[in-house]
């Protein structure tokens, strides 16, 4: 990650097409609203509003770092890291921390994943929950 150029986006749109599909296809569905828009926060199910809330988008050539929130009983911050090339994921990497955590750069969610990585109920890194 440190020897990669990445450039922070703000939008969905700028999630690699092939990388959306195949999201969507582990997920039935990858629906995320952009930063500025609602998204479902609560327990109660509605349709049409997405299930996660992008909160931090950066990539490089061949990596993708993706923090979004979910909602729920609790509300969730989730982390994935993405290697791919120009037709399929090759790498995935996912933690998921309970409450929303914003950050506005690359090494402040270094930071915040080296500080909770080793700590009971800190991150959760042993399981797939997209």
């Amino acid at each position: 990650m440190k020897s990669n150029t990445f450039e922070i986006q703000t939008k969905k749109q700028a999630i690699p097409h092939h990388i959306k599909k195949e999201l969507d296809c582990l997920t039935e569905d990858f629906n995320i609203a952009n930063p500025n828009q609602k998204y479902q926060i609560g327990c109660l199910y509605q349709k049409e509003m997405p299930r996660r809330k992008l909160l931090f988008l950066a990539k490089s050539s061949d990596i993708l770092i993706l923090t979004y929130a979910t909602g729920g009983i609790g509300s969730s911050t989730h982390f994935l890291f993405i290697k791919y090339d120009s037709k399929q994921i090759l790498d995935l990497w996912t933690g998921i921390a309970m409450g929303i955590f914003m950050p506005t750069s690359l090494d402040e969610i270094t930071q915040y994943i080296n500080s909770r990585r080793n700590l009971n109920w800190g991150l959760n890194t042993n399981m797939i929950s997209l």
